[in-house]
């Protein structure tokens, strides 16, 4: 090996993580050069928040609503809620709901760490409000398929039991006291029938506690 019997270097003495984090971070900041060819990366952004998840959260958080302001951002008009004066609130609440449910969790999950614990419950029921539109939008576009209007491989494949029940296994909130009283989020039939859990999923679901 013409390696072996030489010294270790600084970098072999990080961790794979260490590493991982300065590449990213080198990524990160070509992005504010006007000059670069590189252009902000979900993906990058995404693996930065999972590296910076346990050491550095509110980093993480950070790069978790920069991928949001992305997402926001390529949302069509057509899928845009209408826009009504004095109503900021609700439409923000509505556009939220276009968004990954996963990353809404994510960014739930964040805040509930920070023991922001309203702006916690709010994001998660965003993020299982974004599994029935996404629940919706997938059997409208299966039967647009059958219809042989699109490909069956564009349609949305994602496991929405799966998302709504990690989502939901969040529901240790309703155990938890906001304001000297229990703030439970709205999980119950219309998740249910939407994403076809019995009742016992559901019951099982509602016991899960918050695993970050």
């Amino acid at each position: 090996d013409h390696w072996a019997g030489r010294p270790p270097s600084k970098d072999d003495k990080k961790s794979p993580e260490k590493r991982a984090l300065e590449l990213l971070e080198g990524v990160r900041k070509s992005w504010k050069d006007e000059n670069s060819k590189f252009k902000s990366d979900e993906t990058v952004l995404l693996y930065l928040a999972r590296l910076y998840e346990t050491e550095r959260p509110m980093e993480s958080l950070k790069c978790l609503n920069e991928v949001e302001a992305m997402q926001l951002d390529k949302i069509p008009d057509d899928e845009r809620p209408e826009w009504e004066e004095g109503k900021e609130s609700e439409y923000v609440t509505a556009l939220r709901e276009n968004l990954p449910p996963q990353l809404l969790n994510n960014i739930a999950c964040q805040l509930y760490g920070f023991e922001s614990y309203e702006d916690a419950r709010y994001t998660f029921q965003i993020a299982l409000d974004a599994c029935i539109k996404l629940s919706d939008r997938q059997k409208a576009e299966k039967q647009e398929a059958i219809d042989g209007n699109i490909n069956p491989e564009d349609v949305d494949a994602s496991d929405t039991d799966a998302i709504v029940t990690t989502n939901s296994g969040t529901v240790a909130l309703e155990t938890l006291t906001l304001g000297g009283a229990p703030r439970p989020i709205t999980l119950g039939a219309e998740v249910a029938n939407t994403l076809s859990l019995t009742q016992a999923e559901l019951n099982l679901v509602t016991a899960n506690t918050l695993v970050i």
